[in-house]
């Protein structure tokens, strides 16, 4: 299929002529008498005023030109500021697969330029001409499809440019009615081609232009219905629609003595034949005046693009821009067609054939624009949840989804102390009943009578039941690695507050290293040592970093009552008691 597409822009319309052997352009003017006004307005030319490229002769070969026919991708398009209602016409456009548009590489207008887009329909006997042709990502099928002035050509048609002239008030699409191009004359008939030029012969008048500055302000002459409000030039500038026949070969000879015409490119000799046979129409403001198609899908070319990097170099091209640089206005005549000189706006554009084809859609539907990522990227379905991860570091700290926030309570067995009862409710009931007593206070539930009759005998001291003894099932199911020796630190907020999901919370409590790290090994031994390191004393405390015996909270001692405002009375319930007390915690 891409083949076939690409196949039938190479059949780019060579050797077929538009519209009828009568039309203007086909006639042979290598005879006629030259404009009475010819001398003069060849003369302000001459005086610097002429061509834009440094007033030399150069070519622009960057149109591109397209067979088409019903299979191609046909397209409706969204009208820009540079259409113009009542003289362009809004048409379904043919958009070529492997198309491109005036000096660009795709459909894209990148650089700003006139952007035309041309085709030729022989099944429908139509051309079809676009300015400032623009489609999304320069792809056929991309989107939108933006478009200045349009119009349709029936080749069918007259228009009233057959000879000779019966009626100058009324040809063309209408007196002050534009196109794609701004003089109302049709762009295609008047290019030349890489085939024609390797054929040796072109048969129609060519197409140039001039600055705006170096057209007659407003004005424009038959077979042109149009000017713009651009041009400046005085009356002795050429207007839009002038005809221009370049001079014999020995006026040309005698001008350009430093020439040797017979060892120009053939390619550039064939163009001089065409200039002096047929001449050339003014029909647009621009720079470089001669206007040619691109040899991109011709089969001829016009220079060796594989061995020579600039055209200029290839000793046997067929023709390169610069070829003709040295002809000057002084080398053309300036030629009489007949019909007044009209000013822009005298009449006001009434179109004599409005585009009467469907426009609604394309006879070939295409998806907006099926190759662009940009659907792929809207799909919030993908990055929305993605992008809400950063919700998780709460949900992470607390571990709400997870069963081992449920330990926490058990985490810290030594929730008698006011602190600890806090983060973990779950538990503080059992733990502070008897806050005093070592039965309730040692997480050995399975020793109550010895805790309770005798707190001060020194088997409470001894704390094998006191010590959260992690054989004992309870620590062993909040603390499955090591949790008695962990838990009795909690006594102080610090531990209990940064670390409430997990067990690492526990040996944050820095104060009491000491009790912590023998504690998981040795529970009996470990226990009663940092578990009740002497209570009443303050230097345990963590509020006395002074000693290392962080763990004794010494409900007695202020200090561990500061950082437990919440509940002080608890641990002073039992000073008496200062053993049991000790290893509660």
């Amino acid at each position: 299929m891409r083949l076939l597409a690409l196949l039938s822009l190479l059949a780019t319309c060579c050797g077929k002529r538009y519209f009828a052997d009568t039309a203007l352009w086909h006639q042979d003017r290598s005879g006629s008498a030259k404009h009475p006004d010819s001398d003069r307005v060849i003369a302000w030319m001459e005086a610097g005023n002429g061509f834009g490229t440094a007033n030399q002769f150069r070519a622009d070969l960057s149109f591109h030109l397209f067979e088409v026919n019903g299979s191609t991708p046909w397209r409706a398009f969204t009208k820009t500021s540079e259409f113009y209602d009542g003289e362009c016409d809004h048409a379904v456009m043919p958009v070529p697969e492997f198309g491109r548009i005036e000096g660009e590489a795709d459909y894209h207008c990148a650089g700003g330029g006139d952007c035309h887009l041309l085709a030729v329909d022989y099944s429908k006997n139509k051309i079809y001409e676009m300015w400032r042709a623009e489609i999304g990502n320069g792809r056929y099928n991309g989107n939108p499809f933006h478009g200045g002035c349009t119009s349709v050509w029936d080749m069918s048609e007259a228009y009233g440019w057959d000879v000779p002239v019966s009626d100058f008030s009324n040809y063309g699409r209408g007196l002050d009615c534009t196109s794609a191009d701004a003089a109302g004359i049709p762009i295609t008939p008047m290019l030349f081609t890489a085939d024609e030029l390797a054929s040796g012969v072109i048969d129609h008048a060519l197409r140039f232009v001039l600055p705006n500055k170096n057209l007659r302000a407003r004005k424009y002459v038959y077979p042109a219905t149009h000017s713009t409000n651009p041009t400046r030039g005085p009356d002795s500038a050429p207007p839009y629609g002038a005809h221009l026949r370049l001079k014999s070969m020995a006026d040309l000879q005698a001008r350009n003595p430093s020439v040797d015409f017979g060892k120009l490119p053939s390619g550039a000799q064939v163009i001089i034949t065409a200039l002096q046979t047929y001449g050339m129409f003014m029909a647009d403001g621009g720079n470089v005046p001669l206007i040619g198609l691109s040899d991109h899908y011709t089969t001829a070319k016009y220079w060796d693009r594989a061995n020579y990097a600039y055209g200029d170099e290839d000793p046997n091209r067929l023709f390169h821009e610069h070829d003709l640089k040295f002809l000057s206005p002084g080398d053309f005549d300036m030629l009489d067609n007949g019909g007044p000189v009209r000013s822009l706006g005298d009449v006001g554009c009434s179109l004599r054939f409005p585009w009467s084809e469907p426009t609604n859609a394309p006879p070939v539907p295409l998806s907006p624009s099926p190759d662009t990522p940009a659907p792929a990227t809207p799909s919030p379905a993908t990055p929305a949840p993605l992008t809400p991860s950063p919700n998780t570091p709460a949900p992470v700290t607390p571990s709400p989804d997870t069963p081992a926030p449920n330990t926490p309570a058990p985490l810290t067995p030594s929730p008698n102390t006011p602190a600890p009862v806090t983060p973990f409710p779950a538990t503080p009931a059992p733990l502070t009943p008897s806050p005093d007593t070592l039965s309730p206070v040692t997480p050995s539930p399975d020793t109550p009578a010895p805790a309770t009759p005798s707190p001060a005998t020194p088997a409470p001291l001894t704390l094998a039941p006191v010590t959260p003894s992690p054989d004992t099932p309870a620590p062993a199911t909040p603390f499955p690695s090591t949790p008695t020796p962990l838990t009795p630190s909690p006594n102080t907020p610090a531990p209990v507050t940064p670390f409430p999901a997990t067990p690492a919370p526990l040996t944050a409590s820095p104060d009491t290293r000491a009790p912590v790290t023998p504690s998981p090994d040795t529970p009996a031994p470990a226990t009663p040592v940092p578990l009740t390191p002497s209570p009443n004393t303050p230097a345990p405390t963590t509020p006395f970093p002074s000693t290392p015996t962080p763990l004794t909270p010494s409900p007695n001692t202020p200090a561990p009552v500061t950082p437990f405002p919440a509940t002080p009375a608890p641990l002073t319930a039992s000073p008496d008691t200062r053993a049991p007390v000790t290893p509660s915690p």
